[in-house]
């Protein structure tokens, strides 16, 4: 794994590029340098010049499934979203067991309606990786809209198992109660997503719905 493959705090950004740029001055060819220098430009909001290192990665290493990971991530903030889509395939195809890109096609399947395959994509990276709280979210999410709330519920619930300061998922849970009938479980969800995060409107919107009505 190198370096790249990790978020790294804004301070360290300029040291991190500094690091890549000279390896790629020793080594213009050095795949893991191109593809580390990318998602450090990416995460500084440089997309443009992140999709030209992961591009210039896969050139010298056609199949670095990371690459291909960083590529599609890159190119689906762009609106991109077919290529984003071509390169996840092409990460899954060399490594079936990346959960992360399972997740991300998923979510973007999901965002164009097609849910029941963004559900394959969910249940995929689950298995791959069973604590991951984003995946138990959002396949709760397209559970919810396919009429299985009750496993929509235990998705939630094991979101926040995982990730206890999760809002969205606090949220999201909340609206699966209020729909059950459970009106007090739901008003302490949506009240913990707004300790998390105060400019969760839809829990703002949701709680003093149930306020005005009680």
């Amino acid at each position: 794994m190198s370096l790249g493959d990790a978020l790294l705090e804004v301070g360290q950004l300029p040291a991190a590029m500094a690091h890549f740029e000279q390896a790629l001055r020793i080594e213009p060819n050095y795949a893991d340098a191109h593809y580390s220098l990318g998602n450090a430009l990416a995460q500084t909001g440089k997309i443009e010049e992140a999709i030209a290192h992961y591009e210039q990665a896969l050139r010298i290493k056609p199949d670095y499934a990371e690459a291909h990971y960083g590529l599609g991530l890159a190119l689906a903030r762009l609106g991109r979203l077919q290529e984003a889509m071509g390169h996840w395939e092409q990460a899954l195809r060399i490594k079936p067991d990346y959960a992360h890109a399972h997740y991300n096609y998923g979510v973007t399947l999901q965002g164009l309606g097609k849910v029941s395959e963004a559900m394959g994509h969910y249940e995929q990276a689950l298995r791959i990786e069973p604590d991951f709280p984003e995946a138990h979210n959002n396949l709760g999410i397209v559970l919810y809209q396919t009429g299985k709330r009750e496993e929509a519920i235990e998705h939630f619930k094991q979101a926040l198992q995982i990730r206890p300061d999760y809002a969205e998922a606090h949220n999201d849970l909340g609206i699966a109660l209020e729909n059950a009938g459970r009106v007090p479980e739901a008003i302490q969800h949506y009240q913990q997503a707004l300790r998390l995060r105060p400019d969760l409107t839809a829990a703002r919107n949701a709680l003093a719905g149930l306020q005005a009505r009680q």
